[in-house]
């Protein structure tokens, strides 16, 4: 747990939250491990948690007929699968370990449980998912639209 807390706080965004927070939510996320190529969720599966990279690299991607297409490459630090802690609706894309990779994972049932233990810490976390929210937007509409 120690090297999740070192995790946490040099992270670009849960270092915003404090120490004690931070050992909190630590306490709350699990360690998922997967190997070069392991599937990681498919693309219709029900989203249950969301991830953080703590090591390796994570290709996100989609596939619509007999093509598929790279939407993201996740490394160190990067979030995925955060709109599972929101809706219950499918995943929207495939990910897949690229090497060999660790995960912090918290599921929706662990999140419901500290919003109501700790509504703070679930807003601060909130606040962290929209910023990352709002980030793939913004670069979503560029890819499609072209800078402003």
């Amino acid at each position: 747990m120690d090297d999740t807390i070192a995790f946490l706080k040099n992270h670009s965004y849960f270092s915003y939250l404090t120490e004690t927070e931070q050992k909190e939510f630590s306490a709350i996320l699990s360690v998922e491990i997967f190997e070069k190529d392991d599937v990681i969720f498919k693309q219709g599966d029900m989203g249950d948690r969301l991830f953080i990279v703590k090591e390796g690299m994570v290709r996100i991607f989609i596939v619509d007929r007999d093509n598929d297409e790279t939407i993201a490459i996740m490394k160190q630090g990067d979030v995925f699968g955060e709109l599972s802690l929101y809706d219950t609706q499918p995943r929207s894309a495939y990910a897949s370990a690229l090497t060999q990779t660790t995960l912090l994972a918290i599921s929706r049932e662990k999140f419901d449980e500290l919003k109501n233990k700790n509504p703070q810490i679930a807003s601060k976390i909130f606040q962290i998912m929209l910023k990352i929210i709002s980030k793939r937007l913004r670069l979503t509409t560029m890819k499609l639209f072209g800078q402003f």
